[in-house]
């Protein structure tokens, strides 16, 4: 006999980079024994384990092995190594793959191999260079050292994830937020350019240099106002350019194209514009900038106020040599142009007013006045849209009137909100919460809150919003009987209400609101509160129609339990008549022997229907108890199937003449502990279908066999109409009937589910095999081991 060693065949490369995608295509491709790895025959079960895994994982992986650290990924690494380093990548060393951030990864990887220390980065910095330049990267990554079959660490096991655009978009929106945040220091449109350009000196990762020109009247001229970057006081910093011809500073930055065609203009080669000492533009990167001063760009973006063609400025903004001008960096420019643009145009708007004011003094304090409202009008919507959008997300009835209650105070600006529910249409029972400013502390215990309150007096019965004034408030009985007392609380500035109304125009509830911080209640809060309380009105309706569906599936169930119940006794009645007439039929001797036989034959298919209709009522039952989440209580007993098979093809056969049937039996007895009486209903339900869907002389086959020690197994095999291919995956479902045969062939569509039912808390498997028009067979599998105590309990 050979020994061990010689029967174990040393593992093939198809064997350990089966599967694994495009990279387990290439590790197979590969002559491994012109690697630093050597042949893959001779690799320790460290490395084969290390890969494998590696190579099945969705997550970016990659395994570095041995002293030299050789490299070996997965599909989902693959994208982080740009069009460049793969696939030579694969199988080389990491100081030949990454010799550009070497210095960095380099001592932490030899680390791990040397201490056997995981290491962990987060948003790490490393300057790639993986498509042809050094390119600003981040990932979060780990080091873990893999020790092989010695106990020794043979490599370092790293998960990493690239976030680079994570880090860049909050980089980014930083920016973004400290323009929008600086633009109300500007008093003038030269200002707002000067302060944006400090803003973007900030951020000179993003924008290297920036150049912010404003336009004459005529749009003939441009004159710069602002600049960050190297390029202030430079020869490409102009301080007057004239547009209306093309000139040689027009070469440098094509301004007039800008202007003239409204779009963003791309200019490259910006590099050879600058002197030398002005490439260093991103101090953090001065080892990668040496390569790539080619790369340095521009984009020229015109500043349009919104609503208008023509540009009123323009932005002239360097793009990074070690970034990719995507759709999201160049979104970024635009967004940089679109808030400069948004602020200029506020502050021109404002001079533009300022001017008028000067001419006419109190036309301007109108317009002022106007302009600030409509500011707020602006913050009061946008605060609205930002509460429906919270409220919206808010999963509980409770807690979204809580939400609603709180912003209707806060967008209006009351000191008080209640916000009360009916819940019973009388006002006997309802929900009430109720929002106080700090100044109204002292009313959150004073005021309660019960259905028949005078608080509620005040607005249950208007079908359309109420407003009143403090004089007006101050007159209302309710108000006068409801303030007794309170004299020592601060007075209320006006009340504003909308009623909470249904589609049906049933009234809901009621949102209020009291005390506003200054003045009174306007046109414009009254709108808002509608709008909130249309909001509090849906949440409410929907709340309550998702209940009444609730209320009505659990009132069905029970329904349908009771229904069930009452039928079984006028149905066991018949049946029990019926035998009992026969047995005395069969006792009697009547002259008329065919009369007899014809009666007896009557009566025993009144008694089958009976026994079909129990079983139906019975499986109207089960599936009642298993929709209420109620399990079966199973009657589990020795019961053998084969002779449960026999009886029920004898008892078919004799209740049709237009059928065949066919037994095949692998075993002379198969026991196993079942239910007997719903395993018989299994197995007619099984039978009924079979001949209600197969064509008249067709054959119905039964199996019944062993599976092994632990399972028996029994089929129904038919030549009928055969089930469906989109129907096949809902054939179990409660009153599914397939395409094919709905509303051509009878049936309640309660069979198959209840059988599925029954079979799966045996702990078997009802599965199903059809072809259209080619017949149908259903495979029934169940457990032959006794089942565990209590398992119906």
């Amino acid at each position: 006999m050979d020994s061990l060693s010689e029967q174990v065949k040393a593992p093939t490369a198809e064997e350990i980079f089966a599967g694994g995608g495009d990279m387990g295509t290439l590790m197979r491709s590969l002559d491994w024994s012109k690697t630093r790895l050597g042949p893959v025959e001779n690799w320790p079960q460290s490395l084969r384990t290390a890969v494998s895994i590696c190579l099945a994982s969705h997550f970016p992986m990659l395994i570095w092995w041995g002293p030299e650290l050789v490299k070996l990924y997965n599909d989902a690494y693959r994208p982080m190594l740009g069009a460049t380093k793969h696939p030579m990548a694969m199988g080389q060393p990491g100081r030949e793959c990454w010799p550009e951030i070497w210095d960095i990864i380099g001592p932490m990887l030899e680390g791990v191999l040397r201490e056997g220390k995981a290491t962990w980065s987060e948003n790490q910095l490393l300057l790639l260079e993986r498509n042809g330049y050094p390119e600003e990267c981040y990932f979060t990554f780990s080091y873990s050292p893999i020790r092989d079959e010695s106990g020794r660490i043979g490599g370092v096991f790293t998960a990493v994830t690239e976030t680079t655009q994570q880090v860049l978009s909050e980089r980014r929106l930083d920016t973004l937020r400290e323009l929008a945040a600086s633009a109300y220091e500007a008093q003038t449109a030269e200002d707002a350019c000067r302060i944006a350009a400090r803003v973007l000196e900030k951020n000179t990762a993003d924008i290297p240099f920036a150049l912010l020109y404003l336009l004459d009247s005529d749009g003939k001229q441009a004159r710069l106002v602002g600049a960050s970057g190297f390029v202030d006081g430079t020869l490409v910093s102009p301080p007057l350019i004239n547009l209306s011809t093309l000139d040689e500073q027009d070469e440098v930055w094509p301004l007039a194209q800008a202007v003239h065609t409204g779009q963003v203009a791309f200019v490259t080669k910006v590099a050879e514009l600058f002197e030398p000492e002005h490439l260093s533009v991103l101090p953090n990167y001065d080892d990668a900038l040496h390569r790539v001063p080619t790369r340095q760009s521009a984009l020229v973006l015109p500043i349009t106020r919104p609503g208008e063609k023509e540009p009123y400025g323009l932005l002239v903004a360097g793009i990074s040599p070690i970034l990719q001008l995507n759709e999201h960096y160049q979104g970024f420019f635009t967004l940089v142009a679109s808030q400069v643009a948004a602020t200029v145009a506020n502050v021109r708007a404002y001079q533009e007013a300022r001017a008028q004011a000067d001419a006419l003094a109190e036309l301007a304090r109108i317009r002022r006045e106007i302009a600030t409202r409509a500011r707020e009008h602006a913050d009061r919507l946008q605060r609205l849209a930002n509460a429906s959008l919270i409220i919206t997300a808010t999963p509980m009835l409770d807690e979204r009137l809580r939400r609603i209650t709180g912003e209707a105070r806060a967008i209006v600006g009351a000191h008080q909100a209640i916000t009360s529910m009916n819940t019973d249409d009388n006002w006997t029972h309802a929900i009430t919460v109720v929002s106080f400013s700090e100044k109204y502390a002292r009313w959150h215990d004073y005021i309660q809150l019960p259905p028949d309150s005078n608080v509620h007096a005040l607005t249950l019965n208007a079908s359309k919003p109420m407003r009143l004034t403090q004089a007006e408030l101050e007159m209302h009985p309710a108000w006068q009987h409801l303030s007794q007392g309170a004299e020592k609380l601060p007075p209320l500035r006006g009340w504003l209400a909308a009623p909470l109304t249904g589609r049906d125009g049933q009234q809901l509830g009621m949102l209020q609101l009291s005390d506003k911080y200054e003045g009174e209640f306007t046109e414009e809060d009254e709108t808002i509160l509608l709008q909130l309380a249309q909001l509090a009105s849906a949440t409410i309706e929907n709340a309550r129609l998702y209940q009444n569906a609730q209320d009505a599936i659990r009132l069905r169930d029970e329904l349908f339990t009771i229904v069930s119940h009452d039928l079984k006794n006028p149905v066991a009645t018949i049946k029990g008549f019926a035998q009992l007439l026969k047995r005395m039929l069969n006792r009697m001797n009547l002259p008329d022997k065919v009369q007899q036989a014809q009666i007896v034959d009557g009566l025993s298919r009144i008694d089958l229907t009976a026994t079909r209709m129990t079983t139906l009522i019975n499986e109207m039952l089960d599936i009642a108890h298993l929709q209420i989440g109620k399990p079966l209580n199973l009657d589990q007993r020795e019961t053998d199937l084969v002779r449960l098979a026999h009886q029920a093809v004898i008892s078919y056969q004799q209740t049709t003449q237009r059928h065949r049937f066919h037994i095949e039996i692998g075993e002379p007895e198969l026991v196993g502990w079942w239910d007997t009486v719903r395993l018989e209903r299994v197995l007619g339900n099984l039978l009924s279908n079979a001949v209600k869907y197969s064509p008249e002389g067709g054959i119905i086959t039964v199996k019944v066999m062993k599976e092994g020690d632990q399972w028996a197994v029994l089929s129904v095999e038919d030549q009928g109409v055969g089930i469906p291919a989109d129907d096949l995956p809902h054939i179990f479902d409660r009153f599914h009937r397939a395409a094919n045969i709905a509303g051509q062939i009878k049936g309640s569509g309660l069979g198959l589910a209840s059988a599925h039912q029954i079979i799966k808390q045996h702990g078997g498997t009802i599965t199903v095999t059809s072809q259209q028009g080619k017949g149908a067979t259903f495979i029934v599998r169940l457990p032959l081991n006794p089942p565990d105590e209590g398992a119906n309990a």
